[in-house]
């Protein structure tokens, strides 16, 4: 199976300068003006149910999700684009079978390297992945100087370096009057044989300034301006 969609990261070291209006915007011009489907973050308490209320929407705006809102599994069915996934939902198994886009929003001081970083420890069911020890209470540790254990790191960063190929880094200028908007891509190609170490390049494509901030007092038509020159 196929599903053609692309994953995106909308990050940013701050948050209220923008991620989710941008993510929101890029997704109605990829997408003719439909909306997409909302999933709201994990809150204490509350069981993770991203897909409850799906409704065959071809576009998803994962909005301030933290990699501990995943299980490893989720993240990695959620996400692969090769893979129609039974997501696990509250009164039934969502299919979400006809999404395109997949755009995940956060803020993280170090871009998506604090992401997969996050994603690799505290996910729910790392733990027994065969590369992380508890040192102390609720502190993994990454296993140092063992050869299984870092080809079992490296195979899991593998997994999640094909599923996230995009990443949108948002920023104020230095005079806070303006918005930097750096779009990269992730060129990861795994080989087919066992994984015993990993080659990516974060390769930054393309940066542009705009001489306005992201806020409540930017018309729609000027964000639409901004998602097409992102896009």
């Amino acid at each position: 199976f196929k599903r053609n969609m692309l994953t995106v990261a909308v990050l940013a070291q701050t948050g209220g300068i923008g991620k989710t209006r941008l993510a929101n915007a890029l997704l109605m011009s990829l997408n003719k003006g439909r909306k997409p489907f909302q999933v709201v973050a994990k809150s204490d308490g509350i069981t993770f149910d991203p897909f409850q209320g799906y409704d065959s929407e071809n576009s998803v705006v994962m909005d301030e999700i933290s990699p501990a809102s995943f299980t490893w599994e989720s993240f990695k069915d959620s996400l692969d684009p090769y893979k129609l996934p039974q997501v696990g939902s509250r009164y039934h198994n969502a299919i979400p079978w006809n999404v395109r886009y997949m755009f995940m929003t956060n803020v993280f001081a170090h871009g998506i390297t604090d992401f997969v970083n996050d994603l690799l420890h505290y996910a729910k069911g790392v733990s027994k992945l065969g590369y992380l020890d508890k040192k102390d209470y609720q502190d993994w540790k990454l296993i140092l100087n063992d050869v299984n254990a870092g080809k079992s790191y490296v195979a899991q960063l593998s997994q999640v370096l094909r599923r996230i190929p995009v990443v949108i880094n948002i920023a104020t200028t230095p005079n806070k009057r303006g918005t930097v908007i750096t779009v990269s891509r992730i060129n990861y190609q795994p080989g087919s044989g066992p994984v015993s170490h990993y080659d990516y390049v974060h390769t930054q494509q393309s940066q542009h300034t705009f001489r306005t901030v992201i806020n409540e007092n930017l018309t729609d038509d000027d964000m639409t301006k901004i998602a097409k020159k992102v896009i």
